[in-house]
């Protein structure tokens, strides 16, 4: 029977890192993902609780109101799931995921079809800074990424035209690769330094024996 490589082994394969060494930091990598995964979500949860009661007293927020919605609840599942999970890798990795797929539906929403006259700031800087917080493998970065542009590009099709639309598409296109490259350079840094960390605990350890 053929075993299956995960997307992490592909990933420890192609990053050019001792594999035991890797292996050994594994739960080190999934406890640095987990701490900002606790700072990250509270302050996801008020930023929208915030926007969403806001937007029963401005008029110009109140067409966003079923947005902010969904991404408070997707933000609140993400936090429950991880509190329930926090002690296991599969769901920690699936709430990160569902996270930062959740913010990036949010700014493409409010980037298309709530906001069809003006760039989609809001969906670019989400795009090129939401990968860059985790340690996750580039093809996890990459999926992300692509499903994102998925929605957006066919909403901008249907919803903008003429310079707004072709802004969009360049920057789409632009910041969709300098996001993919920054969080893999940002993450492969993030990961030499605790393997950096790791052989010097290392050979302390051994000075000492000797």
């Amino acid at each position: 029977m053929k075993k299956h490589i995960s997307v992490w082994e592909r990933f420890i394969f192609h990053s050019g890192f001792n594999p035991n060494t890797l292996k050994k930091l594994r739960p080190k990598i999934d406890h640095d993902n987990l701490l900002s995964m606790r700072i990250f979500t509270p302050l996801a949860i008020m930023f929208f609780a915030g926007m969403t009661v806001f937007s029963y007293f401005y008029d110009h927020l109140t067409r966003f109101m079923p947005i902010y919605l969904f991404a408070l609840m997707g933000c609140i599942m993400s936090g429950l799931l991880l509190q329930r999970g926090k002690h296991d890798r599969r769901a920690m990795v699936i709430s990160i995921t569902l996270m930062i797929l959740v913010m990036l539906v949010f700014a493409t929403l409010i980037g298309t079809v709530f906001d069809p006259q003006s760039s989609a700031t809001v969906y670019v800087a989400l795009l090129f800074s939401l990968p860059i917080l985790f340690c996750l493998p580039p093809f996890n970065i990459f999926l992300m990424i692509l499903t994102a542009d998925a929605i957006f590009v066919p909403l901008s099709l249907m919803y903008k035209t003429g310079d707004i639309l072709h802004n969009d598409m360049i920057n789409v296109l632009v910041f969709s690769i300098l996001s993919l490259i920054l969080a893999v350079i940002i993450n492969m840094h993030r990961i030499r330094r605790f393997v950096l960390e790791y052989e010097l605990h290392l050979s302390r350890e051994r000075e000492l024996e000797r």
